[in-house]
């Protein structure tokens, strides 16, 4: 162990580094993303169709967001959505197809909307229900 002299200009030396290290380092300040990203619009199917085919393909405007998107698909037979028929969560594209038999829906009258959740886990409002 230094002492004296040699211990002082090693300390000196260890804390001038430090300083330089640390007044030099870019400062990052802390950040939350707490901005939802804007809702989508439904394409298809159209509004106000009777479905004529028990798995239609449900199409919405894509949304972009710098830290990346999932959207939820919601359908049902009711226009308040009390009881959907269908939930896809965290769906990567802006579409989806329902998978023949399981997820079939029954020919006639439904309503479907979605919503988009960012990467910070941010969700929009409700799209229009079609």
């Amino acid at each position: 162990m230094k002492t004296g002299w040699g211990f002082l200009r090693e300390l000196g030396s260890l804390l001038l580094s430090l300083l330089i290290l640390f007044s030099s380092a870019p400062v990052a300040l802390s950040s939350s993303d707490t901005t939802p990203p804007p809702p989508t619009s439904p394409l298809e199917p159209a509004d106000r169709v009777s479905l004529t085919n028990p798995t239609p393909l449900f199409r919405w405007v894509k949304v972009v967001d710098p830290s990346g998107v999932t959207y939820t698909l919601e359908v049902d037979n009711d226009p308040d959505f009390s009881s959907p028929r269908l939930v896809k969560s965290g769906l990567q594209e802006n579409c989806y197809q329902p998978v023949a038999p399981e997820e079939a829906l029954d020919l006639g009258w439904w309503y479907w909307r979605v919503k988009v959740t960012d990467g910070a886990g941010n969700e929009s409002d409700w799209s229009d229900a079609w």
